[in-house]
């Protein structure tokens, strides 16, 4: 079931944008309060940006998915005022916990490793391609910090510090017929909510509830039953319609006493296919908030796919580092990252792919000059196809600007294969997009002309053997 969750995953992935790059360190501090802690802009930060040099480094070839992976360079110049200070800084940047490189994040200051936290903000939205993202005004520093929370989300609709029942059933058919497994629940007089995984189907009526999964060969399936427990039974019928019984398959039920926020967190694992980072916090607090709304919003309801939409939606994620300046003394602080580029492919062939990033978080600084920006592209994709910003081209696959202080628009970019989109590119784009049309084209045409042929000989034999007999 998995597998097949994942590969519904790559085919949604290849159909829509991907990550959009948006960073820029700034100035933070963290408010706090006797019930929450809140992290604001510091604008009383004396510290200035003399100078920064960004450099998107597509030329190593990366692929992350269905996009290549650009390598992602913001180095500073930075100065303290008068007095000895400790700034914190947050770069924040648009992506999805799937995309998230955790382990090529490199934050340095003259030359030594800094270290950083990370911290999950609320989705953003209208960021894709390249016109989307030209369209959309940034929300506001402000607003991003305001989604921020160093601390445990708590659920409304479950104890984050109970147990749950881990109800896993090993099915396997024996029988030639189709066969989906009906897992029916009576919660009448229980405070019950269910998280189902690996199941094709769910309904409720009243205070029924039903799972369904459909069964090839072997398979578990298993969900969590949180508050009240259930008595569990599997039922097999030949379709959805469970009008048929098909009682040609074997189960054995096995259940399981878990920690609910241990095995979220083990899910989310599995689903990213890596191991998350040691402060599970952040990652806990998008996915219990995602199956809390789940939850609410559909009768102590909740899926597999609640999880999965946690983890694979852009959102503002913020790389938090903290660093000590002396009076009137200058450091060389550098944030480097990987990151994936949205695909576009709705005009062409091959895919374009555009790559933004955020400039103004760096007006809160004291002050800001010496803007470089350096894109190195890839051989597969050679030209800068257009951009929001001037460059120019100083060497094959290298394009160069600057500015004396922060531009008034963000950096969008977008790289491609040619100079411009040809007529050609164009026409081989709209076959691509045309495939299926053209291939039931191809099946029905020959038919419909023999038809046409054999209707028009006809005609003019029947109107001969009339006149004939006139």
């Amino acid at each position: 079931m998995k597998k097949v969750l994942c590969a519904a995953l790559a085919a949604m992935m290849f159909l829509a944008p991907l990550t959009t790059v948006r960073a820029n360190s700034a100035p933070v501090y963290w408010e706090g309060y006797p019930s929450t802690v809140i992290m604001s802009v510091d604008e009383e930060t004396e510290i200035k940006v003399d100078s920064e040099k960004l450099l998107f480094d597509l030329s190593e070839g990366l692929k992350g998915g269905y996009s290549p992976l650009c390598r992602i360079t913001a180095a500073y110049t930075m100065t303290a005022g008068d007095d000895n200070t400790a700034s914190t800084m947050a770069f924040p940047y648009i992506g999805s916990l799937q995309s998230l490189y955790e382990g090529e994040v490199r934050i340095t200051a003259d030359g030594k490793e800094v270290p950083f936290s990370l911290m999950f903000g609320e989705p953003a939205k209208g960021y894709g391609t390249f016109s989307d993202s030209e369209k959309k005004d940034p929300d506001p520093f402000s607003m991003i910090l305001s989604s921020i929370s160093p601390n445990d989300y708590v659920p409304e609709s479950f104890d984050a510090d109970d147990k749950a029942k881990l109800v896993s059933i090993d099915l396997s058919k024996t029988g030639t017929q189709s066969l989906m497994v009906s897992i029916p629940m009576d919660l009448s007089g229980r405070d019950t909510s269910v998280i189902a995984l690996d199941f094709n189907g769910y309904s409720r009526e009243g205070d029924r509830m039903e799972l369904k999964s459909w069964v090839d060969g072997t398979d578990t399936i298993e969900f969590l039953v949180i508050g009240d427990q259930l008595e569990i039974t599997v039922e097999g019928y030949i379709d959805g319609t469970e009008r048929e019984k098909n009682d040609s398959f074997t189960y054995d039920i096995h259940e399981e006493e878990v920690d609910i926020r241990d095995y979220l967190l083990k899910e989310a694992s599995s689903l990213l296919g890596r191991s998350i980072s040691d402060d599970s916090t952040q990652y806990w607090n998008i996915l219990a908030k995602e199956v809390d709304i789940a939850l609410q919003n559909n009768d102590g309801f909740a899926s597999i796919d609640d999880l999965t939409s946690a983890l694979f939606t852009d959102r503002y994620i913020l790389f938090i580092y903290s660093l000590d300046f002396k009076k009137e003394t200058s450091k060389e602080v550098a944030v480097s990252y990987l990151a994936s580029g949205t695909m576009d492919r709705r005009e062409t062939s091959t895919p374009k792919y555009t790559f933004s990033y955020l400039l103004s978080p760096a007006s809160l600084w004291n002050g800001f000059k010496d803007l470089d920006i350096e894109i190195r592209a890839s051989e597969s994709e050679p030209y800068l196809l257009e951009s929001s910003l001037k460059f120019e081209k100083t060497a094959d696959r290298n394009y160069k600007s600057s500015f004396e202080t922060l531009p008034d628009k963000d950096l969008v970019f977008t790289v491609y294969k040619s100079e411009k989109i040809t007529l050609s590119d164009r026409f081989n784009g709209w076959l691509a997009r045309s495939y299926g049309l053209i291939f039931m084209l191809t099946l029905l045409l020959p038919p419909i002309i023999v038809f046409a042929i054999l209707f028009i000989i006809a005609k003019a034999v029947w109107r001969r053997r009339s006149g004939n007999s006139m």
